[in-house]
Parts: C-alpha cells; structure tokens; sequence
C-alpha cells in the first residue's frame, strides 16, 4: 500500500538460523525489518509489524509460548470486559466482528498463527507491577491466554 510506505509482509523465517544462535548461549534481538524482494533482493529495506514478526519467530522455533506484554488488561469481549481465556476459534471470531480492534489484531493474529504450530499464547497486561513474574511463579495471570491450554506462562 503507497500510502504505508515501505511497509512489508513476511515470506519466511529462518528459525534454523535463530535456534543455532539460541543454541551457542546467543539471545537474538530481531529488528522487525525486512528487503524488498522482486526476482531477487533489492536495496529497500521494508518495516514489517513486529507483533507480526513475533508470532512467525515462535511458529519457525516451534516456542512453547509466545507472550505479549502490552498496555490492555487483555482481549475485551463482546460486553468490554477482559476475558482470561479464548479458544484460537472464538479469538478468529471477535477479530471478525470487530470486537478486536486497532493494535490488538495484529497481536492476536501473531497468537493465532504460533498457535498452529502448538504454541501457547498470552496477552498480558504489562502495566501490573512484575505481571511476567507472576504468571511465572504463581501462574497468576493478569490478561488473556488464547487457545485450549489451562495453564499461565
């Protein structure tokens, strides 16, 4: 889209590349950047959503969880209210109804797409003081978990 800019989709991740590094006792930062790509590289580099990034870097390194820290206590529902849990289904369906909206499609997207590859996803509120930890330790979540598991992160 012009009016985007230079603004990309991904055709692949190399997570062969990323767990070799992962595997050396490296901790990769991804830069959510991209080439332009027509019949060969070319000399663009294209911005790519990094919600979007993340949930193709958990699906190509097959993560056991893929986790959001945002500015929302979760994904709202139909009545406005954070909900603690949705099935890969019901999230796909509020993203349709526009129940989801703005920031946070591309967010569930990235949940939904890691989920084909058996990754458990959440979408915490990272406003709460040490809300990771919390769910780490005490399985005590503060947002949304998409998909069948019943656990915290």
């Amino acid at each position: 889209d012009p009016e985007l800019g230079y603004v990309g989709q991904i055709e692949q991740v190399d997570g062969d590349m990323l767990r070799r590094l992962l595997d050396e006792g490296y901790l990769p930062v991804v830069a959510p950047l991209g080439l332009l790509w027509d019949e060969g590289p070319r000399d663009q580099i294209m911005n790519i959503n990094a919600d979007t990034v993340a949930g193709e870097v958990a699906l190509a390194l097959g993560a056991r969880w893929l986790v959001f820290l945002t500015d929302v206590p979760g994904i709202a529902g139909r009545d406005g209210r954070s909900l603690a849990r949705l099935s890969a289904r019901d999230a796909a369906a509020l993203v349709e109804e526009g129940i989801v909206s703005g920031g946070m499609i591309p967010k569930v997207e990235a949940c939904l797409r890691a989920a084909t590859g058996g990754t458990r996803t959440a979408i915490i509120d990272g406003r709460q003081p040490h809300a990771l930890l919390a769910a780490l330790e005490r399985g005590e979540l503060v947002g949304t978990i998409i998909g069948p598991e019943q656990e915290a992160p």
